[in-house]
């Protein structure tokens, strides 16, 4: 019985970790404590070093860089794998979270949150979001 409790002591201590530490980058302003919580939350398995976000919307997670990979061959690629960045895709196209443009429809679009060791992310279009363990950091 003690050892169940220390357990779940542990666990819900590393839940409290994750979440902060994806409260303590700087997300967009819609982004709220829910879609917070998920991206702190849902573990997700990369397949072959690529994380899906959604149908057209990958994360390559062994690249050297922040990098997407999107519909028809695009790719996007942002700061060293090291840096923290945090994009916006939406309409086809990467924005960085501080020029999002103005009037656009957020709930159209996904938050991806590059972190050292781990990308986080939000799809406001089918509200599911969770993050990836980055290659290289377990």
């Amino acid at each position: 019985m003690r050892m169940n409790r220390a357990f779940c002591l542990l666990i819900a201590l590393l839940l409290v970790a994750t979440v902060a530490l994806c409260q303590s980058v700087s997300l967009p302003e819609f982004v709220g404590r829910h879609q917070r919580q998920v991206m702190g939350k849902n573990l997700y398995f990369a397949k072959g070093g690529i994380g899906i976000i959604n149908h057209d919307l990958f994360i390559d997670l062994k690249s050297n860089a922040n990098e997407l990979r999107l519909e028809a061959g695009k790719r996007w690629i942002g700061n060293e794998a090291s840096t923290a960045e945090v994009v916006i895709v939406y309409g086809g196209r990467i924005w960085p979270s501080h020029s999002f443009p103005a009037g656009a429809d957020w709930k159209k679009c996904a938050v991806v949150s590059f972190e050292e060791g781990a990308v986080r992310f939000f799809d406001f279009r089918i509200d599911e979001g969770g993050y990836y363990i980055r290659h290289g950091s377990h």
